[in-house]
């Protein structure tokens, strides 16, 4: 008998819109906002993964540099994203006339500039969205044929197959979000070290007083937010995870943000979330409730204090939403 753990079930776009289809139809035959509730109580939501692997990190023993992208999320539910891709760290060293010449003069959609950072990688282009390497099979931004069909669209999916819930027969691979704040939940996974060392002895080994941290920030599509980057001296009320001071082995940490998320200030849920080393405000559901569909999020490396670093070995973005 195997002791293996068994697999949770991840939805496809496909198995969603399949489910609402026999919800809506005889015998259940349940309005459309029940369905919704049913869905979101339920947590079947499709979803996209991007990950990240052998990175620079940032500080001292990094050249210097104490603020850097480490990674980027897919843009949230634009048709072919859904599954798992790889980014791909050096498309963050292209410029903008590189990309511009490559693509004949035209740049993309999602493309977007700024100090130090190059292109922001996330436009759907043939083959795939520029800074990905898709692992699912399909290209992103094109789900299968070149159709150039963006977010809250809909193509033909084979004979007899027209992309619609409503419609039982049909295979559909694709369906618009659901709402103008699609996004119901966030997951980071993160294994990263601090530099291994401390003048305090006494904190060494906690999160107290470490200097060295993830922050997570939207990006949309249609504002060029470069000019108003922040670069913060201390982790504020926000910052997705501190590193654990002075220890050298690497470290592995899980944060789920859910769209029901309602942390307070001072209350026993943002202490803990102190604790286990996380800025109390980003765990409050905000960010998760105002994701637009083609908005991503930029995974940001920081580090404080002459003399330490932040090593990144993996890092990896799981982003749902509902259709």
């Amino acid at each position: 008998m195997s002791n293996d753990t068994p697999q949770q079930h991840q939805p496809s776009i496909s198995d969603v819109l399949l489910v609402k289809s026999h919800l809506s139809q005889p015998p259940a035959s349940l309005p459309v906002e029940l369905i919704d509730i049913i869905l979101d109580d339920a947590s079947y939501w499709p979803c996209s993964t991007s990950t990240v692997e052998k990175l620079d990190g940032v500080g001292s023993a990094h050249g210097g540099v104490l603020d850097k992208v480490c990674m980027r999320s897919l843009p949230l539910a634009v048709e072919g994203t859904e599954g798992e891709s790889m980014w791909h760290e050096q498309m963050e060293q292209h410029r903008l006339g590189e990309l511009d010449d490559e693509l004949g003069g035209e740049m993309p959609v999602f493309e977007k500039t700024g100090p130090a950072l190059g292109p922001r990688p996330r436009c759907p282009t043939e083959g795939g969205v520029r800074g990905y390497r898709n692992t699912s099979g399909a290209g992103i931004g094109n789900s299968g044929a070149d159709t150039g069909a963006g977010v809250g669209t809909t193509q033909e999916a084979g004979a007899g197959a027209k992309v619609g819930w409503r419609d039982a027969g049909a295979k559909a691979t694709w369906a618009p979000p659901r709402g103008q704040f699609p996004c119901r939940k966030i997951e980071f996974e993160l294994c990263s070290r601090d530099q291994g060392w401390s003048w305090c002895r006494v904190l060494g080994k906690t999160y107290e007083r470490s200097f060295t941290w993830f922050d997570a920030l939207i990006e949309r599509a249609d504002v060029d937010d470069s000019k108003s980057e922040q670069h913060p001296n201390v982790p504020g009320a926000f910052h997705l995870q501190r590193n654990v001071l002075a220890k050298r082995e690497w470290a592995q940490h899980k944060i789920t943000w859910h769209y029901l998320d309602a942390i307070k200030e001072g209350s026993p849920e943002a202490k803990e979330a102190d604790r286990m080393g996380r800025g109390w405000a980003s765990l409050d559901g905000q960010m998760v409730r105002t994701l637009k569909a083609g908005d991503n999020i930029a995974l940001w490396m920081r580090s404080r204090l002459p003399g330490s670093s932040m090593d990144v070995s993996k890092a990896k973005i799981t982003v749902w939403w509902a259709v």
